[in-house]
This record gives structure tokens, C-alpha cells and sequence, in this order.
């Protein structure tokens, strides 16, 4: 897993683009391939998920830890973090795979040739490759390419 999945940024190092394509790439992923819907419905149960987290095991594991010296507010805070921070990496994976074929679709829109498999820079290659170098997927026709 890579942090920027935490932050957001769902687009490989290796295209190397500049912030105003970085935008334009996102800009396009939301509006034509992700429904707002989806991305409500699966903001909300990650954050239930996390609140009836809290609410469940946070007094058992808040105990739990003060019975190894620990003071009240320490082991609440652990007892959080324990909680939390497993959940939101958890979260962020989620929302990784979520984004991930509508961001390399929207490079294909643009004019980037990527796999829309597993995201490989296809840039360079002969248009009768048949399949990803990569992973070995079926490449649809190629876009123009883009420079």
C-alpha cells in the first residue's frame, strides 16, 4: 500500500503528470465514471463502520489496556487508535480500488495510453501489441497518444 491512497491521490508516480493534468484526470474520472452516489454510499458505511467501531470495542479495549498500567486517558486514546487508524487504512484501500479503473479510464479519455488493468504506461509501445507487457491484459485500441 502506498500513503498517497491515504491523501487522495490515486495516480501512479510513472505518468508523472503536472498538477493541471492531475486535475483535469480527476476532473473527468468524477464526472463521467463515478456517480456521486457510490462515493456517498460508501463514505457513509466506512464512517458508521468506524463509529459503531468506537462504540462497540472502545470501552472493552480502553479496559483492556488500563490493565497494563496504563492511565485512563492513554488507554483511551490507544484505545482509538487501535480502532481508527486500522479503519481508515482499511477505508483508503476501499476507495484505491474504487477509483482506480475510472482514474485510468479518464487518462485513456485524455489521450494517455495506460492499462486499464493495472494502470502500466503503455507509451511507445507498437499499436499491434496485443496484450499489456505488464499483466498481460487484453489492450483495447489505443488512444492517440499523448505527449
Amino acid at each position: 500500500m502506498n500513503v498517497r491512497w491515504l491523501l487522495g491521490n490515486y495516480l501512479e508516480p510513472q505518468w508523472s503528470l503536472d498538477a493541471a493534468q492531475r486535475r483535469e484526470v480527476h476532473r473527468i474520472a468524477h464526472r463521467k465514471y463515478l456517480s456521486r452516489t457510490t462515493l456517498f454510499g460508501l463514505t457513509a458505511v466506512w464512517l458508521v463502520a468506524i463509529l459503531v467501531s468506537l462504540k462497540l470495542f472502545q470501552s472493552a479495549l480502553g479496559a483492556s489496556l488500563a490493565m497494563f498500567g496504563l492511565g485512563r486517558v492513554a488507554a483511551e486514546f490507544l484505545s482509538h487508535a487501535f480502532i481508527v487508524v486500522p479503519l481508515i487504512v482499511a477505508g483508503s484501500w476501499t476507495f484505491r480500488f474504487v477509483y482506480l479503473r475510472p482514474i485510468r479510464r479518464a487518462m485513456r479519455d485524455l489521450g494517455y495510453n495506460v492499462c486499464l488493468k493495472c494502470g502500466y504506461w503503455l507509451k511507445g509501445l507498437d499499436d499491434r501489441t496485443p496484450s499489456c507487457p505488464e499483466c498481460g491484459a487484453v489492450l483495447p485500441v489505443a488512444p492517440a497518444e499523448h505527449t
